[in-house]
Protein backbone atom coordinates (compact mmCIF):
# COMPACT_ATOMS: atom_id res chain seq x y z
CA UNK A 1 0.00 0.00 0.00
CA UNK A 2 3.35 2.69 0.26
CA UNK A 3 2.92 3.15 -3.24
CA UNK A 4 -0.60 4.13 -2.83
CA UNK A 5 0.19 6.98 -0.10
CA UNK A 6 3.42 7.92 -1.69
CA UNK A 7 1.01 9.08 -5.15
CA UNK A 8 -1.57 11.05 -2.53
CA UNK A 9 0.99 12.60 -0.48
CA UNK A 10 2.96 13.78 -3.42
CA UNK A 11 -0.07 15.12 -5.02
CA UNK A 12 -1.09 16.81 -1.92
CA UNK A 13 2.66 18.67 -1.82
CA UNK A 14 2.38 19.54 -5.51
CA UNK A 15 -0.82 21.29 -5.02
CA UNK A 16 0.66 23.40 -1.70
CA UNK A 17 3.25 24.05 -3.77
CA UNK A 18 1.50 25.85 -6.00
CA UNK A 19 -0.91 27.80 -3.43
CA UNK A 20 2.47 29.66 -2.11
CA UNK A 21 2.90 33.23 -3.01
CA UNK A 22 6.09 34.72 -4.58
CA UNK A 23 7.46 35.12 -1.65
CA UNK A 24 6.85 31.36 -0.99
CA UNK A 25 4.08 31.91 1.96
CA UNK A 26 0.65 30.81 2.16
CA UNK A 27 -2.41 30.38 4.40
CA UNK A 28 -3.87 26.77 3.58
CA UNK A 29 -6.46 25.11 6.16
CA UNK A 30 -4.41 21.98 7.07
CA UNK A 31 -7.28 19.69 8.80
CA UNK A 32 -9.46 20.33 5.75
CA UNK A 33 -6.25 19.11 3.61
CA UNK A 34 -5.18 16.45 5.54
CA UNK A 35 -9.31 15.02 5.90
CA UNK A 36 -8.68 15.14 1.78
CA UNK A 37 -5.51 13.46 2.21
CA UNK A 38 -6.93 10.28 3.96
CA UNK A 39 -9.92 10.03 2.18
CA UNK A 40 -7.91 9.56 -0.91
CA UNK A 41 -5.18 7.15 0.53
CA UNK A 42 -8.17 5.14 1.62
CA UNK A 43 -9.75 5.44 -1.75
CA UNK A 44 -6.83 4.33 -3.27
CA UNK A 45 -5.66 1.67 -0.88
CA UNK A 46 -9.61 0.07 -0.72
CA UNK A 47 -10.25 0.35 -4.25
CA UNK A 48 -7.34 0.39 -6.30
CA UNK A 49 -7.63 2.01 -10.15
CA UNK A 50 -11.48 2.95 -8.64
CA UNK A 51 -10.46 4.87 -6.10
CA UNK A 52 -12.17 8.43 -8.16
CA UNK A 53 -15.55 6.15 -7.73
CA UNK A 54 -14.50 5.63 -3.75
CA UNK A 55 -13.86 8.84 -3.23
CA UNK A 56 -17.33 10.07 -4.49
CA UNK A 57 -18.74 7.59 -2.05
CA UNK A 58 -16.89 8.77 0.80
CA UNK A 59 -18.37 12.14 0.32
CA UNK A 60 -21.72 10.65 0.61
CA UNK A 61 -20.95 8.58 3.71
CA UNK A 62 -19.66 11.95 5.16
CA UNK A 63 -22.60 13.56 4.87
CA UNK A 64 -24.33 10.68 6.13
CA UNK A 65 -22.86 11.22 8.93
CA UNK A 66 -23.63 14.56 9.35
CA UNK A 67 -26.97 14.23 8.67
CA UNK A 68 -26.86 10.81 11.35
CA UNK A 69 -25.27 13.30 14.19
CA UNK A 70 -28.30 15.74 13.56
CA UNK A 71 -30.77 13.39 13.91
CA UNK A 72 -29.00 11.99 17.12
CA UNK A 73 -29.00 15.79 18.62
CA UNK A 74 -32.61 16.13 17.83
CA UNK A 75 -35.81 16.35 19.91
CA UNK A 76 -36.49 12.60 20.07
CA UNK A 77 -40.38 12.02 19.25
CA UNK A 78 -41.50 8.15 18.84
CA UNK A 79 -41.95 7.49 15.04
CA UNK A 80 -40.38 10.88 13.62
CA UNK A 81 -37.51 9.20 11.65
CA UNK A 82 -40.65 7.27 9.63
CA UNK A 83 -42.27 10.45 8.39
CA UNK A 84 -41.01 12.27 5.01
CA UNK A 85 -39.06 15.18 6.29
CA UNK A 86 -36.49 16.66 4.04
CA UNK A 87 -33.72 15.46 6.53
CA UNK A 88 -35.11 11.83 6.66
CA UNK A 89 -36.02 11.82 2.84
CA UNK A 90 -32.15 12.99 2.12
CA UNK A 91 -30.93 9.99 4.70
CA UNK A 92 -32.71 7.41 2.90
CA UNK A 93 -31.81 8.71 -0.44
CA UNK A 94 -28.05 9.06 0.23
CA UNK A 95 -28.15 5.14 2.18
CA UNK A 96 -29.35 4.34 -1.22
CA UNK A 97 -26.95 5.97 -3.60
CA UNK A 98 -24.10 4.46 -1.38
CA UNK A 99 -25.24 1.09 -1.96
CA UNK A 100 -25.43 1.49 -5.44
CA UNK A 101 -22.60 2.80 -6.21
CA UNK A 102 -20.38 0.18 -4.00
CA UNK A 103 -22.44 -1.97 -6.01
CA UNK A 104 -21.88 -1.01 -8.93
CA UNK A 105 -17.86 -0.56 -8.26
CA UNK A 106 -18.15 -3.86 -6.68
CA UNK A 107 -19.54 -5.90 -10.26
CA UNK A 108 -16.84 -4.04 -12.26
CA UNK A 109 -14.24 -5.45 -10.12
CA UNK A 110 -15.46 -8.62 -9.86
CA UNK A 111 -15.58 -8.46 -13.58
CA UNK A 112 -12.14 -7.45 -13.99
CA UNK A 113 -11.04 -9.94 -11.87
CA UNK A 114 -12.48 -12.93 -13.98
CA UNK A 115 -11.16 -11.53 -16.90
CA UNK A 116 -7.61 -11.39 -15.58
CA UNK A 117 -7.45 -7.59 -15.78
CA UNK A 118 -6.98 -6.83 -11.92
CA UNK A 119 -5.83 -8.51 -9.15
CA UNK A 120 -6.34 -8.61 -5.12
CA UNK A 121 -3.98 -5.96 -5.05
CA UNK A 122 -6.07 -3.33 -2.99
CA UNK A 123 -8.69 -4.09 -0.08
CA UNK A 124 -11.95 -4.78 -2.26
CA UNK A 125 -9.94 -7.24 -4.15
CA UNK A 126 -9.43 -9.26 -1.10
CA UNK A 127 -12.45 -8.72 -0.02
CA UNK A 128 -14.17 -10.61 -3.26
CA UNK A 129 -11.43 -12.86 -2.93
CA UNK A 130 -12.19 -14.17 0.11
CA UNK A 131 -15.62 -13.93 -0.75
CA UNK A 132 -15.31 -16.88 -3.62
CA UNK A 133 -13.20 -18.67 -1.36
CA UNK A 134 -14.49 -22.61 -0.59
CA UNK A 135 -16.99 -22.84 2.68
CA UNK A 136 -17.58 -18.85 2.63
CA UNK A 137 -20.74 -17.67 3.45
CA UNK A 138 -20.43 -13.84 2.70
CA UNK A 139 -22.89 -11.82 0.42
CA UNK A 140 -22.82 -9.25 -1.97
CA UNK A 141 -24.31 -7.42 1.01
CA UNK A 142 -21.82 -8.09 3.54
CA UNK A 143 -19.10 -7.25 1.20
CA UNK A 144 -20.86 -3.54 0.73
CA UNK A 145 -20.96 -3.21 4.65
CA UNK A 146 -17.55 -4.25 5.10
CA UNK A 147 -16.59 -1.43 2.27
CA UNK A 148 -18.51 1.45 3.84
CA UNK A 149 -16.50 0.38 7.33
CA UNK A 150 -13.38 1.79 5.63
CA UNK A 151 -14.42 5.38 5.27
CA UNK A 152 -15.83 5.45 9.21
CA UNK A 153 -13.00 3.35 10.70
CA UNK A 154 -9.91 5.51 9.02
CA UNK A 155 -11.00 9.06 7.30
CA UNK A 156 -11.29 10.80 10.79
CA UNK A 157 -8.92 9.52 12.47
CA UNK A 158 -6.23 9.54 10.65
CA UNK A 159 -6.44 13.34 9.53
CA UNK A 160 -7.00 14.09 12.98
CA UNK A 161 -3.77 12.28 13.97
CA UNK A 162 -1.80 14.17 11.42
CA UNK A 163 -3.53 17.38 11.89
CA UNK A 164 -1.82 17.42 15.28
CA UNK A 165 1.21 16.11 14.63
CA UNK A 166 1.66 19.12 12.30
CA UNK A 167 0.07 21.43 14.75
CA UNK A 168 2.84 19.98 17.20
CA UNK A 169 6.06 20.14 14.74
CA UNK A 170 5.06 23.84 14.19
CA UNK A 171 5.04 24.62 18.01
CA UNK A 172 7.95 23.17 18.58
CA UNK A 173 10.47 24.08 15.26
CA UNK A 174 13.59 22.13 16.96
CA UNK A 175 11.84 18.56 16.78
CA UNK A 176 10.86 19.55 13.29
CA UNK A 177 14.28 20.13 12.14
CA UNK A 178 15.03 16.52 13.95
CA UNK A 179 12.34 14.58 12.28
CA UNK A 180 13.37 16.51 8.93
CA UNK A 181 17.27 16.04 9.68
CA UNK A 182 16.55 11.61 9.77
CA UNK A 183 13.76 11.69 7.01
CA UNK A 184 16.73 12.83 5.12
CA UNK A 185 19.59 11.25 6.71
CA UNK A 186 17.67 7.84 6.10
CA UNK A 187 15.76 7.97 3.33
CA UNK A 188 18.00 10.84 1.19
CA UNK A 189 15.68 12.89 -1.42
CA UNK A 190 14.24 9.54 -2.67
CA UNK A 191 10.65 8.48 -1.69
CA UNK A 192 10.74 6.31 1.59
CA UNK A 193 10.21 2.45 0.59
CA UNK A 194 8.07 -0.22 3.01
CA UNK A 195 11.47 -2.02 4.31
CA UNK A 196 13.17 1.59 5.88
CA UNK A 197 9.99 3.17 7.21
CA UNK A 198 10.62 1.33 10.69
CA UNK A 199 14.06 2.83 10.88
CA UNK A 200 12.24 6.57 11.52
CA UNK A 201 12.52 6.46 15.17
CA UNK A 202 11.96 9.89 15.97
CA UNK A 203 9.34 10.43 13.16
CA UNK A 204 7.44 7.34 13.98
CA UNK A 205 8.32 5.40 17.09
CA UNK A 206 9.41 7.40 19.72
CA UNK A 207 8.55 11.10 19.68
CA UNK A 208 5.73 12.01 17.02
CA UNK A 209 3.43 9.58 15.54
CA UNK A 210 3.31 6.80 17.59
CA UNK A 211 2.95 8.63 20.68
CA UNK A 212 0.02 11.13 19.61
CA UNK A 213 -1.99 8.24 17.81
CA UNK A 214 -1.46 6.36 21.36
CA UNK A 215 -3.27 9.54 23.12
CA UNK A 216 -5.96 9.75 20.69
CA UNK A 217 -6.89 6.25 20.45
CA UNK A 218 -7.57 6.72 24.47
CA UNK A 219 -10.60 8.52 23.65
CA UNK A 220 -13.80 6.78 22.18
CA UNK A 221 -14.52 8.66 18.30
CA UNK A 222 -17.75 11.14 19.07
CA UNK A 223 -17.05 12.37 22.22
CA UNK A 224 -16.31 15.59 21.18
CA UNK A 225 -15.98 17.60 24.67
CA UNK A 226 -13.02 14.92 25.77
CA UNK A 227 -11.70 15.52 21.99
CA UNK A 228 -11.17 18.92 23.21
CA UNK A 229 -9.63 18.48 26.61
CA UNK A 230 -7.06 16.42 24.84
CA UNK A 231 -6.49 18.59 22.23
CA UNK A 232 -5.90 21.39 24.83
CA UNK A 233 -3.41 18.84 26.55
CA UNK A 234 -1.38 18.83 23.65
CA UNK A 235 -1.06 22.08 22.72
CA UNK A 236 0.59 22.58 25.95
CA UNK A 237 2.71 19.37 25.50
CA UNK A 238 6.53 19.01 24.30
CA UNK A 239 7.55 16.37 22.34
CA UNK A 240 9.86 15.13 24.64
CA UNK A 241 6.97 14.04 26.85
CA UNK A 242 5.19 11.64 24.70
CA UNK A 243 7.72 9.10 24.64
CA UNK A 244 6.44 8.61 28.10
CA UNK A 245 2.92 9.34 27.88
CA UNK A 246 2.81 5.94 25.56
CA UNK A 247 5.16 4.22 27.95
CA UNK A 248 3.11 4.35 31.10
CA UNK A 249 0.37 4.09 29.35
CA UNK A 250 1.71 0.42 27.49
Amino acid sequence: MVPQVLVSCCNLIDRWKMLLAADGRSEIDINSELHGLSADVISRAAFGSSYKEGKKIFEHQKEQAVLASEAYRALYLPGLRFLPTKKNRRRYQVDIEIKAMLRDLICKKQKAMQDGEAGNADLLGLLLQCKEEKGNDMTIEDVIEECKQFYLAGQENTALWLTWTLILLSMHPAWQEKARQEVLRICGKSPPEMDILHRLNIVSVNMLLTPILFIFSQTPSGFTHIKSEIANRLIETKPEDLKDATTKGG
